[in-house]
């Protein structure tokens, strides 16, 4: 399973500065915790024909509040196992 953050698109006018994509090779579920174990959102979907699937996450929780400054944990789950990765969002 491939897990890959990058930053947000320079000059997307609708990105925040924290948006992140991930790209999987298989269906994904994507989880947003915070640093307190507390889920801030959930997503998920399947790889078009390409392959590759891409989320990006708003910065919002799932009620559509900003989820704020701190740290966070960005977990995909697949068929095929698991990957997590940090992520630092500074406001």
């Amino acid at each position: 399973m491939a897990f890959h953050g990058e930053g947000s698109d320079a000059g997307a006018p609708d990105d925040l500065p924290y948006a992140r994509r991930v790209a999987a090779h298989f269906g994904v579920d994507l989880r947003i915790i915070d640093a307190s174990g507390r889920s801030v959102r959930a997503m998920s979907g399947t790889a078009d024909g390409t392959g590759v699937l891409r989320l990006r996450w708003d910065g919002k929780d799932s009620a559509g509040r900003a989820a704020g400054s701190g740290l966070f944990f960005v977990t995909a789950t697949t068929a095929e196992g698991h990957a997590s990765s940090k992520l630092v969002v500074l406001d």
